[in-house]
């Protein structure tokens, strides 16, 4: 397969996360973020709040690999972004011209004290 070990950014057919609707949508994984993300407790102690930009790879498989952080706010919340990333279940793969690729995908998570 020529598409085996290309990166793609877009696709035809964008890799769906589906987790508690019936449905395939971007937003359930937004939701199964804020469902698994714990606020690191050193993070809370020295009031540290902001927005980890996080990229990584759906893979061919349907699993998430290559996660890093793309911009950090402070060591405790990149582990814990890393963890919940690694921890999704298996997506639908992206699709381009029928064939399973690797889609990379780049997400903001927040982490607010508000509310803690």
């Amino acid at each position: 397969d020529p598409l085996e070990d290309e990166l793609f950014f877009i696709v035809e057919e964008m890799p769906q996360f589906k987790y508690e609707s019936d449905d395939f949508s971007t937003t359930d994984f937004k939701v199964f973020i804020e469902k698994q993300l714990k606020y690191p407790e050193e993070a809370i102690e020295k009031n540290i709040e902001g927005r980890v930009f996080v990229q990584f790879t759906i893979a061919r498989d349907g699993y998430v690999k290559d996660a890093k952080v793309v911009r950090s706010v402070h060591p405790a919340l990149d582990q814990e972004v890393l963890r919940v990333i690694y921890s999704s279940p298996r997506w639908v793969p992206g699709k381009q011209r029928g064939h399973l690729v690797n889609v990379s995908q780049t997400l903001p998570i927040e982490f607010s004290l508000k509310g803690k």
